[in-house]
C-alpha cells in the first residue's frame, strides 16, 4: 500500500486549511463519507490512490510542513458528475471534480512532516506541489 501527503492550502472561496481538516474529520466522525477534492484536472495527483492506502494531511507555513492528521483511501478516487452532499458546505458545487473517498479520519496534535526528502520539502513549501506519494 502507498502512503501519500496532502498539503492543504490557502484558496479563495474555501475555509482555512485546518478547519478544512478539521471538517473532514467532523464529517468522518458522524459516520458519513468523507470526501477530499483533488486538483482540478483531468488526470489530477493521487487519482491512482488505492483503496486503503494512508494519506497525511498537512499545512504549510513559515517554510514548514505540519501534519495534522491521517486518513486512508476508501475507493479508489474518481470523477464525479457533482459534488457528494456530506462536502458540499465545504467545497460548494461543482461538476465533473475528482474525489477521493475517505475512512479513518484521525486527527492528533500538528507535528512537522519529516517523510519528505529535503528537495521535496522545498517544493512543498514554495507552492510547487500538493501532493506528494510518499511510498
Amino acid at each position: 500500500m502507498a502512503s501519500w501527503a496532502y498539503c492543504f492550502a490557502v484558496r479563495a472561496g474555501f475555509p482555512e486549511p485546518v478547519e478544512e481538516i478539521q471538517t473532514l474529520a467532523d464529517v468522518a466522525q458522524r459516520g458519513l463519507p468523507a470526501y477530499l477534492m483533488l486538483a482540478e484536472r483531468p488526470d489530477p495527483p493521487m487519482a491512482r490512490a488505492q483503496a486503503g492506502d494512508s494519506v497525511l494531511l498537512c499545512t504549510r507555513s513559515a517554510k514548514q510542513l505540519w501534519c495534522h492528521g491521517e486518513a486512508a483511501i476508501a475507493v479508489v478516487p474518481r470523477a464525479l458528475h457533482a459534488t457528494p452532499s456530506q462536502v458540499l458546505d465545504l467545497y460548494g458545487p461543482t461538476h465533473d471534480r475528482w474525489f477521493a473517498e475517505l475512512r479513518d479520519v484521525r486527527l492528533f496534535d500538528r507535528r512537522v512532516l519529516s517523510e519528505l526528502t529535503s528537495e521535496e520539502h522545498d517544493a512543498f513549501v514554495s507552492g510547487q506541489a500538493y501532493v506528494k506519494r510518499l511510498s
